[in-house]
């Protein structure tokens, strides 16, 4: 499900057709997709009935997205071991001669 606020982040300018901003972990299959953990029962410990979700973003212009390489969410620190998130890691392929300045 996508929430009003990024509905409405993703496509500002309901005249324009389509999104303006495109959601950067959409290459990421949905199962992998979990940025955020909630330990329902303060156990420090992943249990079956936490709750994993998406709630972390790289929104990322159409020019952007078609440069995006690779997309990644770091699972590799374990669940309440510094955080209750997991972070977002991006790559875009750029050469000088493709550089547009000036484009979003």
């Amino acid at each position: 499900p996508i929430s009003i606020v990024l509905k409405t982040l993703k496509d500002p300018d309901p005249t324009r057709p389509g999104d303006e901003l495109h959601n950067a972990c959409d290459r990421i299959p949905q199962s992998e997709r979990y940025t955020a953990w909630y330990d329902r029962n303060r156990n420090n410990r992943y249990d079956p009935e936490d709750t994993l979700s998406q709630i972390d973003f790289i929104l990322v212009s159409s020019g952007l997205y078609s440069r995006l390489t690779e997309v990644q969410i770091d699972h590799s620190a374990p669940p309440g071991w510094a955080s209750d998130h997991w972070p977002v890691v991006v790559t875009f392929c750029y050469d000088e001669e493709n550089i547009a300045y000036g484009e979003p």
